[in-house]
């Protein structure tokens, strides 16, 4: 009897145990059935924002569920994400943004925030940033806009919309020897007004956005920071890099996709990745990108975690480098 005594509360635990075990994967067997919730840290009409909303019908239908985009704009990207890495990690709600994005912000200061703090699902649009101009102006190729600034010191401008832009200015400062004024703005949004309004001499974007313009022949494509043989517009399709313009610097490319935070149970990221997989190779997203500019992509959340803290390792040198 004492034994049994003894025995009763390592079994009653044991039973305990197993309770919360079914009770739990019964929870993620569930899952998801209710609305989930994708904060883009964009305000609406940027690229990463029309990206999330032709990603957004696939995902429903995978998911099975409603999908809402919470656009959470400030500080270039980080008060959303802040606001998602301190969501509840239930799996309702994901945070939608570019890997370049996310990491230069950690690669320019301490923030509240790491890699680290999230679990990535998984990236689904990779393309390279391209430098464009207004067609008003007189540059036709980057070799020109280079020429001027160096005949004009200080009196060009460069156009951005983030972190990653704005250090890559600099670095392109640094890497060339060039002085011209980097001209920052809060979003892909009011730069693309900026760029149609012939504000500033060249802006940085995450291609494709504003190929639209530059079909229209508004805007005029310069370089790139990597090859552009995958964008759906032929005349774009051999535009010259950095390199060819003999600029040793990275040949970097933003990958748009999903994290969660880090609290987010195993279970519940692994069902995401295989909707968000469906999503991406859904034909609506195809559609989509057939239109905006490039092929959908997936890129695993395995992969996708490890490209998020290479992108953090490689920006930091960059800024270390030619940002004192």
């Amino acid at each position: 009897m004492l034994k049994l005594r003894l025995r009763l509360p390592k079994l009653l635990g044991a039973f305990a145990l197993a309770a919360v075990t079914v009770s739990g994967s019964a929870a993620y067997a569930e899952y998801p059935d209710s609305t989930i919730h994708m904060i883009l840290p964009w305000k609406a009409g940027g690229g990463t924002d029309t990206i999330v909303r032709g990603y957004q019908k696939g995902f429903e239908d995978a998911a099975g569920v409603t999908v809402i985009i919470d656009n959470i704009n400030g500080a270039k990207s980080v008060t959303g994400t802040l606001k998602a890495s301190k969501a509840k990690g239930d799996g309702y709600t994901l945070l939608f943004n570019g890997s370049l994005d996310l990491t230069s912000n950690l690669a320019m200061k301490p923030l509240p925030y790491k890699v680290s703090s999230f679990k990535a699902v998984g990236g689904v649009y990779t393309t390279p940033t391209w430098f464009i101009t207004n067609t008003k102006r007189p540059y036709k190729d980057f070799q020109d806009f280079l020429d001027a600034a160096k005949a004009n010191p200080g009196q060009l401008s460069m156009g951005t919309a983030g972190s990653t832009h704005t250090l890559l200015s600099h670095a392109l400062k640094g890497a060339t020897g060039l002085d011209f004024k980097i001209v920052p703005f809060s979003g892909g949004a009011d730069l693309k007004k900026a760029m149609i309004g012939n504000e500033v001499d060249i802006g940085q974007f995450h291609s494709p956005v504003m190929i639209n313009e530059i079909k229209a022949g508004i805007i005029r494509p310069l370089a790139a920071t990597a090859s552009m043989a995958g964008i759906n517009y032929e005349p774009a399709q051999n535009l010259k890099t950095l390199k060819d313009y003999g600029i040793d610097l990275p040949p970097v490319q933003i990958t748009r996709g999903i994290v969660v935070p880090k609290s987010t149970p195993d279970e519940i990221v692994a069902k995401l990745e295989e909707i968000a997989k469906k999503a991406a190779m859904a034909p609506e997203f195809a559609k989509f990108g057939a239109t905006f500019g490039f092929k959908p992509v997936w890129v695993s959340a395995a992969d996708y975690q490890k490209q998020l803290e290479d992108e953090v390792e490689l920006l930091t040198n960059i800024k270390n480098k030619y940002i004192k």
